[in-house]
């Protein structure tokens, strides 16, 4: 039977006839097939979603063409989905990578806004951004050598903290990049 255009829910016998069986079989395989569940509307109807249809698809296909038994085809289709998830997996993870990195730099930018306030309180000029870009090794070795003034001993340790934070950041976005290149094992 030709499939009509996707829509968003089918009713038990819009997908019994797309599936050429009984209504009464899409409810056996619903007790069989922990993958197919459809939800049921407040009339207590059976609503399935294209999600659903494809399964019961490919539950009749295993069946019927394939010719086999219900826990084979059980089996079957667990291990096609699961493969199914598998092969998801490297977009999650890079949706994952992308979060923490955007994180990160959203930090690196914070931490900078505070040193730079921090060095606003202090009488100093706020460093350049291309300085900033530099790498974290090099600032504390700099800091050291400068005279600190001894006027706000608080404000100094607030921003040696802040600064010991954006090169913790800057080596998490270096070690991320350097991961994110590397082919997993």
């Amino acid at each position: 039977m030709p499939v009509s255009a996707p829509k968003a829910f089918y009713t038990i016998n819009e997908v019994a006839q797309l599936a050429d069986v009984k209504p009464h079989v899409l409810r056996y395989w619903e007790t069989e097939f922990k993958e197919l569940s459809p939800e049921k509307n407040p009339a207590g109807q059976r609503i399935y979603r294209q999600r659903d249809l494809d399964v019961v698809l490919r539950i009749r296909e295993l069946l019927y063409a394939e010719k086999y038994t219900t826990e084979g085809a059980r089996q079957r289709l667990e291990e096609d989905l699961a493969r199914a998830r598998r092969a998801q997996m490297p977009l999650e993870l890079n949706l994952r990578e992308s979060e923490m990195t955007s994180g990160l730099v959203k930090a690196k930018r914070m931490v900078r806004s505070l040193l730079d306030d921090l060095s606003k309180d202090l009488g100093e000029e706020p460093e350049p951004a291309e300085k900033a870009a530099e790498p974290a090794q090099a600032q504390p070795e700099e800091r050291k050598a400068e005279p600190a003034p001894k006027a706000r001993p608080a404000a100094l340790a607030a921003g040696a903290q802040a600064e010991a934070v954006e090169g913790d950041l800057l080596e998490g976005l270096a070690k991320e990049g350097a991961s994110a290149e590397e082919p997993p094992a």
